[in-house]
């Protein structure tokens, strides 16, 4: 009982600690107040991965395609941006926080 247990948690620890793609930002512009920001991820995702975007205090979301790229239109109201990639399956599985200046 207690080696399954404790494959249990190691089991549990790797999804945990899942490898997500780190994104980068390939495009960025603005216009009339809002932001247009796209980019792809590091590596081809076998799966659709959520992107957050965060400008100011305001955080935005999307999803990659399957290919790995993504783009949102944004309310620009910050000077930089904050970007991270997370796992659909398991929210907690994310990539590290990659800042990048603001458009």
């Amino acid at each position: 009982m207690t080696k399954h247990v404790l494959m249990g948690l190691l089991f549990a620890e790797a999804l945990c600690t899942a490898q997500v793609p780190e994104p980068t930002i390939t495009y960025k512009s603005t216009y009339s107040g809002h932001a247009t920001i796209a980019g792809k991820l590091a590596s081809k995702p076998s799966v659709p991965v959520g992107i957050s975007v965060q400008n100011g205090s305001l955080i935005y979301s999307t999803i990659t395609d399957a290919e790995g790229r993504w783009g949102i239109v944004i309310r620009h109201t910050s000077t930089s941006l904050t970007v991270q990639s997370w796992d659909l399956q398991n929210p907690g599985a994310r990539s590290e926080e990659k800042t990048f200046p603001s458009p």
